[in-house]
């Protein structure tokens, strides 16, 4: 249809409709609310007006059209009573629709405009950072005496993080230099690379910082990194357990070496003792 179409067309459009079905209970609950507590003031007013003797709130209907129209959307007040008077099937119509119209939909709009100048403030303060963070992190390599523009190796990298200005560059993004270190190592191991980019240790300094939101490629990483110390941690046990072994395996060998030789020197030590005694027999 036209309509589905039209929603189709403008996504925009189809999130409003989403959002006030969503919103629908809400709105419901807090018209009734709104109601209750016009009829409640209506009563009060209505209390006070027979005790003063004015009659400026004659009934009840009346009060609470009053409170609506002249309290809550006073902006409107004329145009619905001067419509109204000719007929009243008017009045449901014209405040069903500056509700709806004015009330809601404006108030969305407000919501949605602080939504988008919120993302885009943060989408700019984060522009703000990294354009800072390349900055400063730029002036110092160069003073160090580090070319900014070609790669950095192992070497290099392990040199100038321990620098106590790039330390305050670090912390104040926000960052742990020993994750950084760390990550930069673990990209040597496992890429097997020539070097890394000015702009890539930007990016890996600014994807350290404490206040950041975990992402699915954070966790990835960090599996990535499980399975490496994983690894390393088994090649490292299995290099101690080998040695283990054959240092036992070469002392228990000595150990029954020493035990054969001994067993040796033991049946020697007795042949000879049974040939002194049948010497001696047939000697006697």
């Amino acid at each position: 249809s036209r309509v589905a179409r039209l929603l189709r067309s403008v996504p925009e459009l189809l999130i409003l409709v989403k959002g006030l079905k969503a919103a629908s209970r809400s709105v419901v609950v807090f018209f009734i609310m709104w109601s209750l507590m016009i009829y409640i003031y209506a009563l009060f007013l209505r209390m006070v007006d027979v005790f003063d003797e004015q009659l400026l709130f004659a009934t009840i209907p009346q009060t609470m059209n009053m409170l609506l129209l002249r309290g809550i959307l006073p902006m409107h007040a004329d145009f619905i009573f001067s419509s109204s008077s000719d007929n009243y099937l008017y009045w449901p119509i014209l405040v069903s629709f500056i509700i709806l119209a004015f009330v809601m939909l404006m108030n969305m709009l407000v919501g949605v405009s602080v939504e988008v100048i919120t993302a885009v403030a943060s989408t700019e303060r984060e522009g703000i950072t990294v354009l800072e963070l390349a900055t400063h992190l730029r002036e110092t390599l160069t003073e160090l005496g580090f070319e900014t523009e070609g790669y950095f190796t192992k070497d290099m990298i392990s040199s100038f993080i321990e620098q106590p200005s790039i330390h305050g560059i670090v912390d104040r993004v926000g960052a742990d230099l020993v994750a950084v270190f760390d990550l930069c190592t673990q990209q040597f191991e496992e890429r097997d690379m020539e070097g890394i980019k000015f702009e890539e240790l930007v990016e890996m300094i600014m994807s350290l910082r404490g206040t950041n939101n975990a992402k699915v490629k954070d966790v990835k990483a960090l599996l990535r990194s499980m399975r490496s110390t994983m690894r390393e941690v088994e090649h490292n046990l299995r290099v101690v357990l080998y040695e283990e072994l054959n240092e036992i395996r070469q002392q228990m060998y000595d150990t029954m070496k020493a035990q054969a030789a001994m067993m040796q020197d033991r049946d020697r030590d007795s042949d000879d003792g049974s040939l002194v005694r049948k010497d001696t027999l047939w000697s006697q």
